[in-house]
């Protein structure tokens, strides 16, 4: 559809395959599994083959069919005797007469779908074209795949009025079937496929054809033609700033009669001097590939399928999403995108037409289309836990945590004290503990299990959440772990903080931020001075028949602690439990 057409998916599961595909232009290249060839000696099909079904307006038609070499006269298959259609024309035989009325209906229809395969074999795109099943084909065609099984009528178009006439019926084996090769032939015109590598950059002939090559062998030649219009060529390198800031201007420099190259000026102040210009070989890698991108959209006439591999692969974050804002904005309504990405930042900047996840499943690649409704809705209750795409995009599951303190230490606990492989799950804070102490705590986890449960989403399901136990009591625990079904989990200490108190870390910590001669027992001694104090137990009773630091406010009591020791030149901060030397005295602050 019209737009920008996402396709996701992991490493290696076929999203480069599927945009070759795409573009028509591919090569033989056998599906091997152990489902084709079981045992060695059989020897899977030497042939490749891709079924499509396309639609197309009578205009577009029968310009298709002008532009291939410029030939106005073709043979259209003739539907069987048993069609639908041919018994709807009251088309009993292959005559004259029902072959002329045939035509006549055919071309009188508005909107064609077109069902066909493309056959490639050995190291050679495929030129092989059929019109298939045509169940599928409307108007109903007949089917024929061998070039001389079927009963043709010849027609001719006249390129000025566009009009269809009649030339004769030709029976079986009299003519091939060109009018589907030379269809599907018209279609690769008006395909563009991006690669993510680098664009070739060397010189090319003048021309005067301004359709760009799918490998942008000719961009200089159709740069140095948009010149005539300077409107078109002034609005195109706007958007090239707009992507690229760095290049103020872009160019062509004729290297003799012939031969024609692209140049770039970085600074307005040299753009009289040619001998400044940098050519594409001496640009960053990308460029080349943006401005192809632009003058496709831009200077298109006619509506196109525009095919990008991997934007991310050539371009700084930052101008990728300025690349598909600009995208999104000429294509809609007219072209239509088809973008094979992992990057969130493309996804969430293309507000997308559609969204194909790839998955692979055994030996093959099954395609998973997501409701676009459905992926907007995630992204909402992303925004509402404080969470974005970049965050969760690409994992297989997702652990909730207290805050940013266990975002950062959780990994690191998990790497050094156990021998978990935590892969593919993303840990990742809560917006607002408080939350899950309110009454419509349900509510809440539904927001966060909704963001998983959404059939067809993009994002992970949730392992579980794990909290501070703080001043809660048991029935209050029990309560919490009841309704979120199990996936609530408490710290057995106050907080995280309390873990870390262990004089042997904070004298360390001590001495790495301030140099000075902080020893252990010094730490020891102002903990066993000040752990019953009750600033550090409020809401809590203190319990002398269970450790201290179980019920210890562990946060404040090592703010202060760092405080005191270091005389205010460290401080804790309890946000990341971590900390941090002062860096300003008090007469600064003044």
């Amino acid at each position: 559809m019209t737009g920008i057409n996402i396709v996701v998916g992991k490493n290696n599961v076929g999203k480069t395959a599927l945009l070759d595909i795409l573009s028509l232009q591919f090569q033989a290249n056998p599906h091997r599994s152990i489902e084709t060839t079981p045992n060695p000696s059989i020897v899977p099909s030497p042939a490749s083959c891709v079924t499509f079904t396309f639609t197309i307006t009578r205009r577009e038609l029968i310009d298709s069919l002008i532009k291939v070499q410029g030939i106005t006269e073709f043979y259209l298959g003739l539907p069987s005797l048993e069609s639908s259609i041919a018994q709807q024309l009251e088309y009993r035989q292959h005559s004259e007469e029902s072959v002329e009325k045939f035509g006549t209906w055919f071309f009188s229809n508005d909107i064609f779908k077109f069902r066909l395969k493309r056959e490639a074999f050995g190291n050679h795109p495929g030129e092989n074209w059929y019109t298939l099943d045509e169940s599928y084909v409307v108007p109903h065609v007949k089917t024929s795949r061998q070039a001389n099984s079927g009963d043709y009528g010849k027609f001719r178009i006249d390129p000025i009025t566009r009009t269809f006439t009649y030339l004769g019926y030709i029976p079986v084996g009299g003519a091939p079937s060109d009018f589907t090769s030379r269809l599907g032939s018209a279609l690769k015109q008006y395909i563009y496929r991006f690669r993510a590598e680098r664009f070739p950059s060397s010189p090319c002939q003048v021309g005067v054809d301004r359709v760009l090559a799918p490998d942008a062998s000719n961009l200089a030649a159709v740069l140095n033609l948009l010149h005539g219009n300077l409107a078109l060529f002034k609005e195109y390198n706007r958007l090239v700033r707009e992507i690229l800031p760095e290049i103020y201007q872009v160019g062509t420099r004729h290297l003799n009669d012939s031969l024609v190259e692209v140049v770039v000026w970085n600074d307005g102040r040299a753009i009289s001097n040619d001998d400044l210009a940098f050519n594409l070989n001496e640009c960053g890698s990308g460029v080349g590939q943006v401005l192809a991108i632009l003058y496709v959209v831009l200077i298109a006439r006619e509506p196109q399928i525009i095919i990008i591999d991997e934007p991310q692969g050539f371009l700084h974050p930052g101008a990728v999403r300025k690349l598909v804002e600009v995208l999104r904005y000429y294509t809609r309504d007219k072209h239509q995108l088809i973008v094979a990405t992992h990057s969130p930042t493309v996804i969430t900047s293309a507000d997308p037409a559609s969204v194909t996840l790839i998955k692979q499943v055994g030996a093959e690649s099954v395609f998973e289309s997501i409701d676009i409704k459905k992926a907007a809705e995630q992204r909402t209750y992303l925004n509402a836990v404080g969470a974005r795409l970049s965050d969760v995009f690409g994992y297989d599951r997702v652990l909730w945590v207290e805050g940013e303190t266990e975002e950062i230490c959780f990994p690191w606990i998990l790497r050094e004290l156990t021998e978990e492989q935590f892969m593919g799950t993303a840990i990742l804070r809560v917006q607002q503990t408080g939350d899950f102490n309110r009454k419509d705590t349900t509510a809440v986890i539904g927001i966060y299990e909704r963001l998983s449960q959404l059939e067809g989403g993009l994002v992970p399901p949730v392992v579980g959440f794990i909290f501070d136990r703080e001043t809660r009591s048991e029935r209050e625990i029990e309560d919490l772990k009841r309704q979120s079904r199990g996936k609530i989990h408490f710290t057995a200490r106050r907080m995280f903080e309390n873990y870390l108190i262990n004089p042997g870390g904070i004298t360390a910590v001590l001495n790495s931020i301030e140099p000075s001669s902080i020893a252990e027992p010094q730490v020891i001694n102002w903990l066993e001075e000040n752990k019953e104090n009750p600033k550090y137990y409020k809401h809590v009773e203190f319990n002398r028949n269970a450790p201290w630091t179980e019920n210890v406010n562990g946060s404040l009591l090592l703010a202060d602690l760092f405080n005191g020791l270091s005389d205010g030149k460290v401080w804790f901060d309890k946000n990341c439990s971590f900390a941090y030397a002062h860096q300003m005295d008090v007469g600064e602050l003044a």
